[in-house]
């Protein structure tokens, strides 16, 4: 053993000695060749693996096949975005201007009765009080100095004391949308409007928003103005236990002064 693996070394590096150019012969740069590892073997790795690189080049290629296609309907898609948005903008106005319909046009919404005329305005002015959006034309122009105001919190006689539970919804409830509504009837005989209505109170302060199903009974004089409003929530009567009324009437009384209202002009 300790022969041949003298041996081994001292041929190996006979081998090693540049020949001399006119020792240099065809014959005897193939062995050179041949004994180079590396190119040899990268060959055959090459050959041996090929169809594995194959699959795999061709699966990069129809990966890269499908960016490109998802990469061209992205540059499709960054060509029409302007419409896109105008369309969202126009379906937005849209939207909005149904919302405000809602609130202010009976016609367009309302699922019930439609109502024309003086009883178009007063339900619109109505809607327009449970919005939070309280103004002294809407009493002036559809109410009564000597209305009622009932829901089940009060019960308040004259305009002194149901306008400021009006003007004073807004500091409680800043927000405040008319979900949907139907009017159920409209008669003369009793002079009357009712309707059905859902709406979103949003509380100040801690944004909590609170939706209430309530039927509304409008009574009108022989000029169609408002005589009393009635309030029921989830179509409930009015509270009628011991001290109820007397709570109520105290609510009506109470809020006047916290709660300061513009004055009616009683010449109209």
């Amino acid at each position: 053993m300790a022969s041949v693996i003298s041996s081994t070394t001292t041929t190996s590096p006979s081998t090693s000695p540049i020949p001399s150019p006119t020792q240099q012969t065809p014959g005897a740069r193939r062995p050179s060749v041949d004994l180079s590892p590396a190119p040899i073997q990268h060959f055959h790795k090459s050959k041996v693996h090929g169809p594995h690189l194959t699959g795999t080049h061709l699966l990069s290629g129809v990966s890269g096949a499908a960016h490109f296609s998802s990469s061209t309907s992205g540059q499709t898609n960054l060509q029409s975005p302007p419409l896109d948005a105008a369309a969202a903008a126009t379906r937005r106005h849209r939207h909005s201007s149904s919302m405000s319909s809602s609130t202010h046009s009976p016609s367009t919404s309302n699922a019930g009765i439609v109502l024309e005329g003086k009883r178009k305005q007063i339900l619109e002015d109505v809607l327009e009080l449970f919005c939070s959006r309280p103004t002294i034309e809407i009493f002036q122009r559809s109410w009564s100095p000597d209305a009622v105001f009932e829901d089940p919190l009060s019960q308040c006689i004259g305009y002194p004391e149901y306008a400021p539970q009006w003007f004073g919804m807004p500091k409680l409830f800043p927000k405040s949308v008319t979900l949907n509504y139907k009017v159920l009837s409209s008669t003369t005989n009793p002079n009357r409007i009712v309707y059905h209505q859902e709406q979103e109170y949003t509380i100040k302060g801690i944004g909590t928003k609170k939706v209430m199903k309530s039927t509304v009974v409008i009574e009108l004089d022989d000029q169609d103005r408002i005589i009393k409003l009635d309030d029921k929530w989830d179509g409930k009567d009015h509270p009628v236990r011991w001290g109820a009324l007397l709570l109520r009437r105290l609510n009506a009384k109470t809020l006047p002064w916290l709660v300061s209202v513009p004055k009616l002009d009683k010449s109209e």
